[in-house]
């Protein structure tokens, strides 16, 4: 069970409502492993929290700021967390204190996703999105089993075979849709990858997403970021569907970087927006890597896909 589910729970048990303060005491009373983490120690040893307490309110506030089952009634003292059945992101009590994002007229920032609203990142909601990832035991092995590839059993790419290797389980993990593994395996082959990834080349990541294939080129751009990434995951921040949709928000919402959707699809310009992204919300104590994985846990949530 994942800390927001336990949440939910904890909120359909107390219909009458309950505080985030009854909360967590709740969680320390029966959820026992969500109460003193990782990312809770590590939050009160970087001086974000207090202490432990202060730590788990923390984890309950940013949780609560997102969840569309979740209604906040703040005429209360201290404000009651009762279940939303309407589902919902902000109730009118809240929406009377939020303001409205200020909505550009710019062409590329139109769709939905971009104008809905979103807390607000800070070090202990990233804390604790990283801490859900840990008890995501699927993705947990399918990292592990990644990184054994790219660093330990094929960290090179002059060999095709080893290539090859790396395109088959990135495809198969991640689902990219790669129909023809080979053509794209051989692609990578000519990119004289190594040398450019030791160099930090972001153009290495468009140059790997087009491939010519059964006569046209096709551009896989997120895969090709995830490739260099696995080689890399602190210099490659990994291109998602979710990761665009957060930052295309966050930019709605407080223009942290000055960008057009379309800037996502030059990798270089897209590292730079991550890396405004991360400096705009003092987020510098975390690595890109843990800024990758926040946003991409973030999406899933806040803009999941609707099959």
């Amino acid at each position: 069970m994942i800390f927001s589910e336990i949440l939910k729970k904890i909120v359909r048990e107390n219909p009458q409502g309950i505080t985030p303060q009854q909360m967590r005491d709740a969680i320390k009373a029966h959820y026992p492993d969500f109460y003193d983490t990782e990312s809770h120690r590590r939050s009160v040893q970087k001086g974000h929290c207090k202490n432990l307490d202060h730590a788990l309110l923390a984890q309950i506030y940013a949780m609560s700021r997102s969840a569309r089952w979740l209604l906040v009634d703040k005429t209360k003292k201290p404000m009651l967390f009762r279940w939303n059945s309407e589902g919902i992101l902000q109730s009118p009590l809240q929406a009377n204190k939020i303001k409205e994002p200020n909505v550009s007229n710019t062409p590329s920032f139109r769709k939905k996703e971009c104008l809905k609203k979103i807390p607000a990142p800070n070090p202990s909601m990233v804390e604790s999105y990283l801490d859900q990832f840990k008890k995501l035991e699927n993705y947990q092995f399918q990292e592990k089993s990644l990184d054994l590839l790219f660093k330990q059993f094929c960290p090179k790419n002059t060999a095709i075979e080893h290539i090859l290797l790396k395109v088959c389980a990135l495809n198969d993990f991640y689902s990219t849709h790669i129909l023809n593994v080979y053509a794209v395996a051989k692609h990578i082959h000519l990119q004289n990858v190594d040398e450019r990834l030791e160099s930090q080349e972001y153009g290495l990541v468009n140059d790997i997403a087009k491939v010519f294939v059964n006569g046209r080129t096709i551009n896989f751009y997120s895969f090709a970021s995830k490739y260099c990434s696995h080689h890399k995951p602190t210099t490659y921040p990994i291109y998602d569907s979710f990761v665009e949709k957060v930052l295309c928000a966050y930019e709605k919402q407080d223009g942290f970087a000055g960008f057009r959707r379309e800037d996502f699809k030059d990798y270089g310009r897209f590292v730079e927006i991550v890396k405004k992204f991360r400096t705009f919300y003092n987020l510098n104590a975390f690595s890109m890597k843990e800024i990758d994985l926040f946003l991409w846990l973030a999406g899933k949530e806040w803009f999941p896909k609707k099959y």
